[in-house]
C-alpha cells in the first residue's frame, strides 16, 4: 500500500482557491494553519487534521445536510459504516476503480466528493494511489481519520462540492458515490469537479436511481437532505455535462440484488448472473453511472 506523502499534500495546499470569490490561494504547513482571502476575508484553516474550506454564504438546503450527516457522525453502529461492510459496496467500489483506471493507471491523484467515513479513500489508497476526501460534514471527516489508519496523512476538506476549494486541472480522477443529489443544484457540481479535472483524466458518477423503492423511500423521508433526488436521470446528468463541456461520457447500471453475506450473498451472485443474461440490468439495477474521460480544452 502507498500512502500520499507530506510533500504531495503540501503542493495541494499550495494550489487552493477561496470557495467564495475564486482567489487563488496557498497554504504552507507547519508555517502556517489558516490563510485568509485576499479578496474577501474568508479564512481556510486546519483544525483536527482537517482543512476547513467551506464558504460562509451556504444556502439552507446545504446547511441542513451538513448538520444531518454531522449528527449521523456521532452515532452508536453509524448507518455508514454498516453500508461499508456491505457486498454491494465491494461492488460499487470495483465499478469506480474500472471507470477511472485505478488498476492500469498507478499513482493518480483521486478526489472524492462527498466521502463519508471513508471506506472508498481506503480502497484507493490500498490500490497505490493519492487520495483526498472531501465532505460537507466536519465530524464524519473527524471520524474518518480516526478509524482509518490509511487517513492519517491524506487531506481531508471539509467542503462544498459546488464550490470546491482547489485551482484548476489538478486532480487525474474525480468520483461521487450517492453525493450529487445532495445538492440543490447538481449542475454546479458537474461544472466544478471538471473543472479541478485535469484534460484526460477520468470521471466517475455513481447514483442511486430516482424510482428503486429504497431511494424512493428516502426522498419522501428526508426532502431536505435526499433535495435532487428526482433529477438523478441519465439524461440530467449528461445534460450538465455537457453544459460544462463534456459532451462524451458512458452510461451504464450496476447493483442488481440486495446485499447478503456467506451463501446468501453467492445465491444473489447468481441472480445478478442471471439477470444480466436476461439483458434486464437497465431495468432492475440500484445504481447509475455516469463516467468518461475529460475532453481536452
Amino acid at each position: 500500500m502507498t500512502c500520499p506523502s507530506i510533500d504531495s499534500v503540501q503542493a495541494l495546499l499550495r494550489h487552493l482557491r477561496c470557495p467564495e470569490c475564486q482567489t487563488a490561494l496557498s497554504l504552507n504547513l507547519p508555517q502556517g494553519l489558516q490563510v485568509v482571502c485576499p479578496r474577501c476575508a474568508n479564512v481556510l484553516h486546519m483544525e483536527k487534521d482537517v482543512l476547513r474550506a467551506l464558504p460562509r454564504d451556504m444556502p439552507l438546503a446545504k446547511v441542513n445536510n451538513r448538520s444531518y450527516y454531522d449528527s449521523m457522525s456521532a452515532q452508536e453502529a453509524n448507518l455508514l459504516v454498516r453500508r461499508a461492510q456491505t457486498r454491494n459496496h465491494l461492488l460499487k467500489m470495483e465499478v469506480v476503480a474500472a471507470k477511472l483506471g485505478l488498476n492500469a493507471h498507478p499513482n493518480q491523484t483521486v478526489l472524492e466528493l462527498g466521502t463519508g467515513l471513508g471506506i472508498h479513500g481506503v480502497e484507493v489508497l490500498d490500490r497505490g494511489h493519492h487520495y483526498v476526501g472531501l465532505d460537507i460534514s466536519g465530524g464524519l471527516l473527524e471520524s474518518a481519520k480516526k478509524m482509518h489508519p490509511q487517513w492519517r496523512e491524506i487531506l481531508a476538506v471539509q467542503g462544498d462540492a459546488s464550490r470546491i476549494p482547489f485551482q484548476d486541472a489538478l486532480f487525474d480522477g474525480v468520483f461521487c458515490v450517492a453525493t450529487l443529489h445532495h445538492l440543490p443544484t447538481p449542475a454546479k457540481g458537474v461544472r466544478e469537479f471538471l473543472r479541478i479535472l485535469r484534460p484526460g483524466g477520468r470521471f466517475c458518477i455513481l447514483e442511486p436511481r430516482r424510482f428503486y423503492p429504497t431511494q424512493f423511500l428516502q426522498y419522501i423521508r428526508h426532502p431536505r437532505t435526499e433535495v435532487s433526488a428526482m433529477k438523478m436521470t441519465p439524461p440530467n446528468i449528461r445534460n450538465w455535462l455537457a453544459a460544462a463541456g463534456q459532451t462524451q461520457s458512458t452510461t451504464t447500471y450496476h447493483i442488481l440484488t440486495p446485499n447478503g453475506n456467506g451463501a446468501v450473498s453467492r445465491f444473489w451472485d447468481l441472480c445478478d448472473t442471471v439477470l444480466d443474461a436476461a439483458r434486464l440490468r437497465p431495468f432492475v439495477a440500484v445504481m447509475l453511472c455516469v463516467s468518461g474521460v475529460k475532453q481536452e480544452g
